[in-house]
């Protein structure tokens, strides 16, 4: 566990305790290449300060969240997987997260969920969901979709069409494209 650090947790591994990496408050350090798994709760939990980054971390097989994000900060490049719950916004902030480039899949009770009572929507596009069937990644993201007292609403198209995340190609559109469709 860290506490008022901002001294970079890099390189470890993180297995069989209470909880993995927790930041419980202010500091928000870096947090990188780390493989955190069979812990009984958290993964890793951020703290209520910017978080530096969260990057390139094996998350997989604990008991409660994989990764909890508190405050702000990029949140790329991890793998987070057969987990209780893959990813959650635990405070009023957490989806201020930039939530992208992730493979978040095969998580038993939701790959993302919703735990505050902010209000708007959260981009959490270009990630891998396990899937490229869009119903299936949507219901296993708890948002606004499934509970209406919770009133963020997460977007998650174009997602990854693959691990490592290669984003789904979108054409680009023009005018001119769009009058098309309606000439005769």
């Amino acid at each position: 566990m860290t506490y008022h650090t901002s001294a970079a947790v890099e390189d470890n591994e993180i297995y069989r305790n209470a909880h993995g990496i927790v930041d419980d408050c202010c500091n928000g350090p870096a947090i990188r290449r780390n493989r955190v798994h069979h812990n009984d709760g958290y993964g890793i939990r951020t703290g209520y300060a910017d978080i530096e980054i969260v990057e390139d971390n094996l998350i997989e097989n604990n008991g409660g969240i994989g990764l909890a994000v508190g405050y702000s900060g990029p949140v790329q490049d991890n793998v987070v997987r057969n987990n209780a719950v893959g990813v959650a916004a635990t405070s009023w902030l957490g989806t201020y997260v930039s939530l992208h480039n992730n493979d978040i899949y095969d998580n038993t009770d939701a790959n993302l969920e919703i735990r505050t009572d902010r209000t708007g929507t959260w981009d959490c596009t270009s990630n891998w969901w396990g899937t490229t069937d869009p119903a299936v990644i949507a219901e296993m993201i708890w948002d606004c979709n499934d509970d209406p007292e919770l009133l963020i609403c997460v977007e998650f198209d174009p997602f990854c069409t693959s691990p490592g995340c290669e984003p789904t190609a979108v054409e680009a559109t023009t005018w001119g494209g769009v009058k098309a469709l309606y000439r005769d």
